[in-house]
């Protein structure tokens, strides 16, 4: 087991001490033939180093071609010296040689490669090495990216304090429901469980001999009881042995077609005629040419072969666990549990998953179970209410009618276990998954049976569709569980690696698009995340940054923009221009509605509530997040109590010198203000701070007075001058300690609510139009200042490369960065860098600013930049800035004009890895400032 949790391999080829492992052993010498006398002497040396080198490259190259193409690696179709290795999930990654390495990249010609760990013994090998490679590019180049077909936004905090809600798990649970009933009522997939049952009907009757004396109806019946059977009522979806197949076809629902199934497949272990033994006469019996004649997967149906006969471990396996527990997971079953995920792409490392998500699984009690069941009114609130031939049978088991309320003697999956202690429980939900039973195993024998069947990957997965109607509704699996199953199986590639979460997994449903999703299955059209952070936003006693009268604009903005995104029909000019500004028609209902479905009101006012004053403490925690790499949240949060002590101490300072101060968030203004309604600077003051801008007032007095009486000569008066300024510091550090207390009241709950905010405003950015395109760049602006040789943000000369750590905003106004870089208080190293936007990673958030004219455009965190050389554009820059700050100096909106600055060109660069890891410090010794943050007048 790797570091990374995952199986791996050693090499089984002898080597001796100081050989370098894998079965290129000896290629890094001169490649050789073993058999060949001639080959043990050792070869001419080349006569330089660099001669050697060259010839090392060659030899590996030569070597490494060799492999790869016993491995079955192709060449990369545009380079002859790269090769294509496609690995699980659709990904594929290119390989080649590099510095006397292997290595991984993203294509034949991208800068950023990661060597792989040794030289692969085996195709197997190779995947897994690859594909530890692939996460580390992802790792390091992984920056937000337009909308694409994969929405996975990586927001700062991972939405850990969305799936903390206490509310979190229930609603994504009633959402599961609800796609679990969506399924149930699909008339696609309904089609899908009939023409499965339908399918296996028929290859049991090609594949099973009919006596002499046995008529066509009497074989039929015979054939056709290894879909029904009486004795499990527990079992959801059985129907007793009453019913004709044909009738089940043509008027069961899902669950009980589905049923029908899983009985005929593997689950009536006692019947001779179900797939499981139908497939093992075949092997037995040497009926491959029936078998290939009834339409059977060969290549599938030979897998099973060697799972079954071909492994020397699972006969050893099915004897201990007969010893142990009377299992069949290993027994000569082709759907056994081991044997059925054995046969997966990643056997061993999904076979210990499997058993781990089942290991904390405990029994509940009959009483516990009695308490849980379900009703038909549970399964008819659902919208997936009994069958006539399910309620038949169960009736006819009671004796009596059922009643609405009627105990069920189903015992799904959350009724007969509980699951949530085990670890890896634990380490899922973690991630916001509900947990129910574990790995569905039952899903990728289904799905297994279903292959085999040769119904084909498309019908394949419109009966996963059956699936999730048969299991979600009444909870015996969660989604994620029923889709790990389905992925064993390989009928789903979906990425689970890098946090991939809970809301990206909901988004990214395989089959469901976001239409569906949101006009037939999510409660009010909303994702859970997004029902989280509407309602903290509504709550009078949520976030305090949507709360009206002080925040009235956050839903006056969503109130508007919002139906016209749902609806497709655009009335408001700004957002016309936005859309059409973002390469999408206003006039085109449908391309609006299909932005709309990936944004939310929530989204909306997310995004608005970032323009105003809380983006002081959201980008605080955003940085202070990413640059611990989120090992500490004590870090974050002290650095957020030290921002917001920097904030109020700053605003207070304005206040006593008569100058205009930096608004605060609104949980701060309480603490410096009283009054009913909206609060700014200009309500009264709360008794603490009175007292301490009157105590400034009195020392900055008793500073001009001591000015005064030394000038003059009065050293008995200067002296106690400086006295009233001692008593004067004292008496603003004891009103500084009041309101100090109030804010240790206010600094918990606002890093609880920076921190949803961060999440939901990366999640909302990501789901804009990127600004500009590579055939139409975007110019914008940033004003700001430079840290000393390497700025994190902006790169340098020697190393061009940066990485926003926080959303980074800049301007397409010119006169707006350039006001910005005036007012920033940094001395000197100012800096104006001007950004060409194509399309990869800026979003425009003007038309849900609270401040529109600012005409504002955001990078994402993690967003890469690179630094290149433009002095012709630098110089026009630099001419244009200087005439607006003329400009705003004569209207009085600039006290200065700046002329000592420097103009750096920035492009966007997706590629570019992070630069080196800087510690966390004061601005301008490594750590990254935001001038807009600590200037905007806002």
């Amino acid at each position: 087991m790797d570091a990374d949790g995952v199986m791996s391999w050693k090499s089984t080829v002898p080597r001796t001490p100081g050989d370098r492992p894998g079965p290129l052993h000896g290629a890094f010498a001169y490649h050789t033939d073993p058999d060949d006398p001639a080959a043990h002497a050792h070869p001419p040396a080349p006569k330089t180093p660099a001669d050697r080198l060259a010839a090392a490259e060659r030899r590996l190259a030569e070597a490494v071609a060799e492999l790869m193409g016993r491995l079955g690696v192709e060449r990369h179709p545009d380079s002859p010296d790269a090769w294509a290795a496609d690995l699980a999930g659709g990904r594929q990654v290119v390989l080649r040689v590099e510095n006397g390495k292997l290595v991984a990249a993203r294509s034949p010609e991208s800068a950023v490669s990661v060597p792989l760990r040794r030289m692969p013994d085996s195709r197997a090998q190779l995947d897994l090495m690859a594909g530890m490679a692939l996460r580390q590019l992802n790792a390091a180049m992984s920056t937000p990216e337009r909308p694409s077909e994969v929405n996975n936004t990586r927001v700062p905090f991972e939405f850990e304090r969305f799936f903390h809600d206490p509310r979190w798990m229930r609603e994504a649970a009633q959402f599961e429901q609800a796609l679990g009933a969506h399924y149930f009522n699909d008339q696609r997939t309904l089609d899908a469980a009939r023409e499965a049952v339908s399918r296996l009907r028929d290859v049991l009757k090609a594949l099973t001999p009919r006596t002499p004396d046995e008529s066509e109806d009497a074989f039929a019946r015979r054939v056709e009881g290894a879909f029904f059977r009486d004795d499990d009522p527990a079992s959801a979806g059985q129907v007793g042995t009453r019913v004709a197949l044909d009738d089940l076809l043509a008027e069961g629902n899902v669950r009980e077609l589905t049923t029908a199934f899983y009985n005929a497949a593997y689950y009536q272990r006692d019947h001779p005629l179900i797939l499981g033994k139908t497939i093992l006469g075949i092997f037995d019996g040497d009926h491959w040419v029936e078998a290939a004649a009834s339409g059977l997967d060969m290549d599938l149906l030979r897998d099973m072969r060697r799972q079954l006969d071909g492994s020397v471990n699972r006969p050893v396996m099915s004897r201990l666990e007969k010893v142990f527990d009377g299992g069949f997971r290993f027994a000569r079953d082709p759907f056994g549990t081991g044997n059925a995920v054995l046969m997966s792409e990643h056997g061993a490392r999904d076979l210990a998953e499997v058993i781990q998500s089942q290991r904390g699984r405990q029994d509940r009690t009959p009483e516990e179970q009695e308490a849980l069941s379900t009703t038909p009114a549970h399964y008819a609130e659902l919208n997936a209410p009994l069958g006539r031939f399910e309620r038949e049978y169960l009736e006819s088991i009671a004796g009596r009618p059922l009643e609405p309320d009627t105990p069920l003697p189903w015992r799904e999956g959350s009724v007969a276990h509980q699951t949530a202690a085990g670890s890896w429980a634990k380490r899922i939900a973690a991630d916001g998954f509900p947990v129910v039973d574990g790995i569905s195993a039952t899903t990728t024998r289904m799905l297994l049976a279903v292959r085999v069947l040769g119904l084909g990957s498309e019908h394949a997965e419109r009966f996963l569709g059956a699936l999730m109607g048969w299991m979600l509704p009444g909870q015996d699996h969660s989604l994620f569980e029923i889709v790990r199953g389905a992925q064993i199986a390989g009928v789903v590639r979906m990425d689970f690696g890098d946090r991939f979460s809970a809301v990206d997994f909901y988004r990214n449903l395989p089959g469901m698009d976001l239409h569906a999703l949101r006009t037939e299955v999510l409660p009010d059209g909303l994702f859970p995340h997004e029902a989280r952070y509407l309602q903290h936003a509504l709550d009078p006693g949520g976030f305090t940054e949507t709360q009206p009268p002080s925040n009235d604009m956050v839903r006056e903005i969503a109130d508007r923009l919002w139906p016209q995104l749902e609806t497709g029909e655009v009335l408001d000019a700004d957002l016309a221009e936005w859309l059409s500004e973002g390469g999408i028609d206003p006039d085109d209902p449908a391309a609006v509605r299909t932005l709309g479905e990936r944004l939310s009101k929530p989204h909306v006012m997310a995004l608005t509530v970032y323009t105003r004053h809380a983006h002081y403490l959201i980008n605080n925690v955003t940085r202070t997040q990413l640059w611990t790499g989120g090992a500490s949240e004590s870090a974050v949060r002290a650095g957020m109590a030290r921002k917001i002590d920097g904030l109020v101490s700053n605003y207070l300072e304005n206040l006593a010198a008569a100058r205009k101060p930096l608004p605060l968030p609104l949980a701060l203004r309480r603490i410096v203000h009283v009054g009913e309604g909206h609060l700014s600077r200009d309500s009264p003051l709360t008794a603490a701070a009175r007292d301490w801008v009157d105590a400034a007032h009195r020392g900055e007095d008793a500073k001009q007075r001591i000015r005064e009486h030394r000038a003059a000569g009065r050293g008995d008066a200067a002296r106690r001058a400086e006295g009233d300024v001692r008593e004067a510091r004292r008496a603003q550090r004891a009103a500084w300690r009041q309101i100090r207390d109030g804010l240790d009241e206010v600094v918990p709950r606002l890093f609880e609510e920076m921190r949803w905010h961060a999440d939901m405003v990366h999640d909302a950015m990501l789901q804009l139009p990127a600004v500009g395109s590579a055939e139409s760049p975007v110019q914008a602006y940033r004003g700001d200042w430079l840290t000393p040789v390497y700025s994190p943000i902006y790169g340098s000369r020697l190393l061009p490369t940066g990485t926003a750590r926080e959303f980074l905003s800049v301007s397409r106004d010119l006169a707006v960065a350039v006001r910005f870089m005036a007012e920033n208080p940094a001395s000197g190293r100012k800096v104006l860098a001007v950004y060409r936007l194509t399309g990869e990673q800026a979003r425009d958030l003007s038309v849900f600013s609270a401040f529109a004219g600012d005409r504002e455009a955001v990078f994402p965190p993690r967003s890469g930049t690179r630094q290149v050389s433009d002095p012709e554009l630098a110089e026009a820059v630099r001419r244009e800035a200087i005439e607006a700050a003329e400009a705003m100096y004569e209207r009085g909106i600039l006290n200065a004009v700046p002329r000592d600055f420097e103009v750096i060109v920035v492009r966007e660069d997706r590629r570019g890895a992070p630069p080196p890891p800087v510690r966390p410090g004061r601005a301008g010794a490594g750590a990254p400032q935001n001038a807009e943050e600590d200037r905007r007048d806002r």
